[in-house]
């Protein structure tokens, strides 16, 4: 039973992937245990990430046209198969009341700080289950208009502001141990580049059905450069300060200081934040909604967006106590419990796969 009728194509596609991972990533930056070295960190990164959207993708190509629910249990059989996907679902599920709960700190903490977080995050669940209910065509032309907005925003800012840099900042180059690096790349490659093995549940949507390298390809280098050229600015402008604040990044562009143009920046600056947010949400609340409608056969997955959205809300609220804890969290636990769902989940399936022969691609 088909239960989305909407095609994407691989541009649209390319959107997306940047959307969703600029995401949380543009208020949390990855790589930041690696000190000045952050932007190499982001790179290096990108490049765990490329190879850990390469044993998905194959996957992805081997079976075209089913989501990673669909051919579980292809692969693992009907008992064994509901088991993995549950596991998958509940992985897209946690993460995306994670990202809700660090867009609703964001909000809390710099703009509305006498607004109670459960009021912004009833709002941000509210625009995103809109999206949701319209389906992935309406979400990708959304990306279409919404990602392009905030790079170019993005460049000219950067340039307003690049006479402020100061380069010494940038020195001396690597002076964390090696191991530490390492650990901030990995850490960046987990988030949030492998986090693309959502898409799982959105590749058999694209037209035409044949998945390109080219496109991950693509969005997560653009991705990364972006990442990285905001990583420069921040530590070019806020040098050793910058391990001091919550959002790095957001404090950067603060301090872009326009005479001609009287006005608050940090408030544009934070919209343009926050649609990378409702796009990163939207996609893990729809890839959810999707994937249990499939699991349990259900003839509409819109009825569940409700029940679903409720219950993302609520675990945002209860998942940390803090902001400290959550970025402990990401720092720490994250790596390596994203790992099991973004690599380990798609090499074992496909090894399956390609031993059982199942699967139309057979490459």
């Amino acid at each position: 039973m088909n239960l989305e009728n909407g095609q994407i194509n691989g541009r649209q596609l390319i959107f997306l992937i940047m959307g969703y991972i600029l995401g949380s990533s543009v208020i949390l930056p990855p790589g930041t245990e690696a000190g000045n070295s952050s932007w190499l960190a982001i790179f290096c990164g990108a490049g765990e990430g490329l190879i850990i959207a390469f044993i998905f993708t194959v996957l992805a190509r081997r079976f075209p046209n089913q989501t990673a629910v669909q051919f579980n249990s292809i692969v693992y059989g009907p008992y064994l198969g509901s088991i993995v996907s549950v596991a998958f679902l509940w992985y897209i599920f946690n993460l995306g009341s994670i990202v809700t709960r660090n867009f609703t700190d964001f909000i809390g903490t710099v703009f509305m700080p006498e607004t109670p977080t459960l009021i912004v995050g009833i709002a941000m669940i509210f625009a995103a289950a809109f999206a949701v209910y319209q389906g992935v065509e309406v979400i990708a032309l959304s990306s279409v208009i919404l990602v392009p907005l905030t790079v170019v925003f993005f460049l000219i800012s950067y340039m307003l502001q690049i006479n402020t840099f100061d380069l010494q900042n940038l020195l001396p180059f690597l002076d964390v141990p090696m191991e530490k690096f390492l650990g901030a790349a990995h850490g960046a490659a987990t988030f949030p580049f492998a986090e693309i093995v959502v898409f799982l549940m959105i590749f058999p949507y694209l037209n035409p059905s044949k998945l390109s390298p080219m496109v991950e390809i693509a969005g997560i280098s653009f991705s990364a450069l972006v990442l990285s050229l905001s990583a420069v600015r921040t530590i070019a402008v806020l040098g050793n300060t910058a391990a001091i604040f919550t959002y790095p990044s957001f404090e950067a562009l603060k301090l872009l200081n326009l005479p001609f143009f009287n006005a608050r920046m940090e408030i544009i600056v934070g919209i343009n934040f926050m649609t990378m947010g409702f796009l990163k949400i939207t996609i893990l609340y729809y890839g959810t909604v999707l994937g249990i409608a499939q699991l349990f056969g259900l003839r509409r997955y819109q009825i569940l967006i409700i029940p679903v959205g409720i219950l993302m809300l609520i675990f945002s609220m209860l998942n940390f106590n803090n902001i400290v804890e959550n970025m402990e969290y990401a720092r720490i636990t994250y790596p390596i419990y994203a790992l099991l769902f973004q690599a380990w989940f798609p090499l074992i399936t496909l090894g399956i796969a390609m031993i059982r022969r199942q699967g139309g691609a057979k490459e």
